[in-house]
């Protein structure tokens, strides 16, 4: 593939309809892209859920609100439902301030300063 003036480059590729499921290797000796291709099967159900809240402290409640229907747009009801909350950890962001450990290492390249 050319590359642009940017360094990168774009292409399609059309799988065989018959391609199976896995992993894949598009490239040549200099360099290489890898994908997945799965087979596709359309949920039964489109289930939606609300948080009230953008944000919750550890320990706290939260309220949703959650939705489920059918592709075919009829309500799901009677379903047995169970559920994961999982965290991440995030940057904490104060415009003009500087928030978490510092890190002062780089004073002890100036034996004064430290």
């Amino acid at each position: 593939m050319p590359l642009s003036a940017f360094g990168t480059a774009h292409s399609q590729v059309e799988l065989s309809p018959d391609a199976r499921p896995g992993s894949y290797r598009l490239g040549n000796q200099n360099s290489s892209v890898y994908f997945q291709v799965a087979d596709y099967r359309k949920p039964e159900i489109n289930l939606q859920v609300s948080f009230t809240e953008k944000q919750a402290m550890a320990g706290q409640d939260l309220t949703v609100q959650v939705s489920a229907r059918y592709f075919f747009d009829a309500p799901v009801s009677n379903i047995p439902l169970q559920w994961t909350l999982f965290s991440r950890p995030a940057d904490f962001v104060l415009p003009g301030y500087r928030v978490g450990k510092e890190d002062a290492n780089w004073f002890s390249i100036y034996p004064d300063l430290g």
